[in-house]
């Protein structure tokens, strides 16, 4: 399997086929509901759960690139639901964010510091949530 790579806002950020199927397998688990005392974490730490509506499209597009269904860096609108999704879902996996060479922490940089399209406004965006013991 190959790297699969979001392009945001012209910048392509890339997770491995391991790590992207990880973050494919929390946002289709939190779609579900099987992850809800983690969205209750999120949403008491602020984050509006409409980010949910996005997670089966963002799911989606990365199963597709994964399988090679389709060719090219899977495109997001930083201020689109399909964003939102990946951000709370990066939020979610337990990795360090202290290693800024770590692709999680490239991708989370990414889709928290690249500037909106123009007119629009940046989603509220939180730090990764801790957990006792990650």
């Amino acid at each position: 399997m190959r790297d699969v790579v979001f392009d945001i806002d012209d910048q392509a950020v890339a997770l491995s086929a391991a790590e992207a199927t990880g973050v494919a397998e929390k946002l289709r688990g939190c779609a579900a509901g099987v992850c809800s005392s983690e969205v209750d974490e999120l949403a008491q730490s602020g984050t509006d759960p409409t980010w949910l509506d996005g997670a089966r499209a963002m799911a989606d597009a990365i199963e597709d690139a994964l399988t090679e269904t389709r060719d090219g860096p899977i495109p997001l609108d930083r201020p689109g639901l399909a964003a939102l999704a990946l951000l709370q879902a990066l939020r979610l996996t337990p990795v360090t964010f202290a290693d800024a060479t770590n692709r999680y922490a490239r991708l989370y940089a990414t889709l928290t510091t690249s500037p909106p399209a123009a007119g629009a406004a940046a989603p509220g965006v939180t730090p990764p949530v801790r957990r006792p013991g990650s």
